[in-house]
């Protein structure tokens, strides 16, 4: 649709509008006399039309014979503005500079896409394409899509698969994500399973190795749950990787203390430097930041889009806040609250992988500040690999 408006432009057309007479057969004489006409409207005798230059020049002669009157509305497209601003003497050289500038950046690559991707971001697959020269700015001529797709696979484990397309100024990479627990090489390194935390277990999922703990016992950190020495029925002994998910039913305490007086960042200025980013190149249109405190940094970039994809133009803004350490004694709501937001902050991370089953939380308020203490029982899995110490000894045959 776009392109097709584009065309249009190019090639100039017209808007008019026919009165009186038969429209139907108006409109039946131009489809048979090959005159196309396009966005037909009509208001109760009257009908207006759009069509280029060349059909117009026919449409009087069957609007006479359909006894309609044609009246031109407006002119539109390239041709008109040209010979509209025909004593301008930029005109020309400005059109063949555009026309020269479409046809050179047309060799270059605009947008990058992924596909194929689930669970990995394109935020974390194209980084890696980059590093490796498939980036927004570069010519599509020194690109090596087999030899690019083949380096990419060696610098994460992640992706199985991964080729490069190149089609018009678009990269469109394609991935196959490596499914989880599926690696290239199996680790044999014989090794038990061991409790990472002390708790009471409640499910056993065994895949290799001789448990050596029961559903309902309790085990403390460190003991060895599942081992990696199987014994045959000839008693000769194997030894393997043990493989098993333990799931046990774990407590955990975390406490979080926040003093009356403490160090804050008052924050007193913000300044901003933009960027310019065409292609590839980007170049500073704002007056250097000076660096005269300590500040946070961020970045945020606003580029032109065509639909979902991001064209390698738009405008980079940096930010720098700038701030102080100083000693503040916040009131007691801030307190509570910087308190809460710290715990609660700690304490998502250490229960990333971890089923909440109970948890009390309690802060208590003293003259040297705010503590929060939460106990929570949870179920997860405490199962860890670690390779065994295995001490060989030879008998008097010389066998082990």
């Amino acid at each position: 649709m776009i392109f097709q408006r584009f065309q249009d432009y190019i090639k100039g057309f017209v808007e008019f509008s026919a009165r009186g007479g038969f429209p139907e057969r108006f409109i039946n004489l131009c489809s048979s006399n090959n005159i196309e006409i396009k966005n037909v409207r009509m208001y109760k005798e009257t009908i207006s039309a759009t069509c280029n230059i060349k059909a117009y020049r026919k449409i009087r002669h069957t609007a006479k014979k359909a006894g309609m009157r044609v009246r031109l509305i407006k002119k539109h497209g390239l041709p008109f503005l040209i010979y509209k601003k025909r004593k301008r003497i930029g005109v020309i050289p400005g059109l063949a500079f555009l026309v020269a500038m479409t046809y050179f950046l047309s060799g270059y690559i605009w947008t990058i896409k992924v596909n194929g991707n689930e669970n990995i971001p394109d935020e974390e697959i194209i980084p890696i394409f980059e590093s490796l020269g498939v980036k927004t700015g570069i010519r599509k001529g020194d690109i090596n899509t087999k030899d690019i797709a083949r380096k990419a696979l060696t610098e994460t484990d992640k992706l199985m698969w991964a080729a490069v397309n190149a089609d018009a100024c678009k990269i469109t990479i394609e991935v196959k994500e490596r499914v989880a627990g599926e690696t290239e090489t199996e680790d044999k390194t014989p090794s038990n399973i061991i409790a990472a935390e002390s708790g009471q277990i409640i499910l056993i999922e065994n895949f290799l190795g001789t448990p050596l703990a029961e559903v309902g016992s309790a085990v403390e950190k460190g003991d060895i749950i599942v081992s990696g020495a199987v014994i045959n029925k000839d008693e000769s002994v194997n030894f393997y990787n043990a493989q098993a998910n333990v799931y046990a039913r774990t407590k955990k305490i975390h406490t979080t203390f926040i003093p009356a007086t403490c160090k804050m960042r008052v924050y007193e200025k913000l300044r901003k430097k933009y960027f310019i980013s065409f292609f590839g190149v980007t170049f500073c249109i704002s007056l250097p930041v000076k660096s005269d405190g300590e500040y946070t940094f961020s970045s945020g970039e606003d580029f032109l889009k065509s639909g979902k994809d991001k064209l390698p133009a738009g405008i980079i803004t940096e930010r720098y806040a700038f701030y102080e350490l100083k000693n503040v004694k916040p009131d007691e709501n801030c307190a509570r609250l910087l308190c809460a937001e710290k715990h609660f902050r700690e304490t998502d991370r250490m229960l990333d992988e971890a089923e909440i089953e109970k948890s009390t939380t309690k802060m208590q308020k003293d003259k040297t500040g705010y503590t929060i203490e939460s106990v929570f029982e949870c179920v997860e899995n405490i199962g860890e690999n670690k390779k065994m110490d295995i001490i060989l000894e030879n008998n008097e045959n010389g066998a082990y």
